[in-house]
């Protein structure tokens, strides 16, 4: 241990350099301003259990038979740190159900009163197109399908976003969990370099606080809170009365 503690002394500078470098670049990192159009399922279930489908049950909507009743439950939102308006989507976003049949489709909740989406339902999809959505700012929906349990595909395109739109949380972790890896990985590596191999020495401080770093930068990017968390610090947009 006294060891670790002359080494750890010895590469003070190189820490200190290294973790200044790092902490510029997250700090450019959080002061970006992209656009990013994204959605959540936040619960899908089978309206009718498997041992409720055993029993003399009949399910009716609107005065048809349902026999797999389905409820989804979606947030579709701006996770980015800059204002959506209509005109940066080149059409209306669209909800689809590829295997199921579309019984019902209601907006329960939006992140502020004054969202008020008008949407169009058709036999397997929805559709609108948002007025205004700043950072942060969502709108969840809630679907009734007959048919097999499944998650619907968002079809949008905005201005300012490359890429398909996509799950933000199967998203953020798919990418932030490689950034753990490697940041347990350097952390791990790190005391071996700087105690066991002279030639390497010098780089073991930097492995140390590359992996500190990316570690906790890889958590925090997992965190699923935070896709809808992020609010602007300029002055927010004001929707058209």
């Amino acid at each position: 241990m006294d060891d670790l503690w002359k080494w750890l002394g010895e590469q003070i500078d190189i820490i200190l350099g290294v973790a200044g470098l790092a902490t510029g670049f997250i700090f450019w990192w959080l002061s970006r301003r992209p656009k990013k159009f994204g959605w959540e399922v936040l619960n899908y279930t089978s309206i009718v259990s498997r041992v409720g489908k055993g029993l003399p049950l009949k399910v009716v909507y609107d005065g048809q038979d349902v026999r797999s009743p389905n409820l989804v439950m979606l947030r579709l939102g701006n996770a980015g740190k800059a204002e959506l308006r209509a005109q940066d989507f080149d059409g209306p976003v669209r909800i689809e159900f590829k295997s199921g049949r579309l019984l019902a489709a209601s907006v329960i909740d939006t992140s502020v009163p004054d969202i008020s989406p008008e949407f169009d339902q058709n036999e397997n999809s929805v559709s609108f197109t948002p007025s205004l959505l700043n950072a942060g700012e969502w709108i969840s929906f809630q679907f009734v399908t007959d048919g097999p349990l499944e998650t619907p595909r968002v079809h949008a395109r905005v201005a300012g976003q490359t890429g398909q739109i996509t799950d933000l949380v199967r998203e953020r972790q798919k990418t932030w969990l490689p950034v753990v890896l490697t940041g347990l990985a350097l952390f791990i590596v790190s005391p071996i370099l700087g105690l066991t191999f002279e030639a390497t020495k010098p780089l073991a401080p930097v492995a140390l606080i590359l992996g500190v770093c990316a570690f906790g930068l890889g958590l925090y990017g997992m965190d699923k809170r935070l896709a809808w968390a992020r609010k602007p610090k300029a002055k927010k947009a004001r929707r058209k009365r």
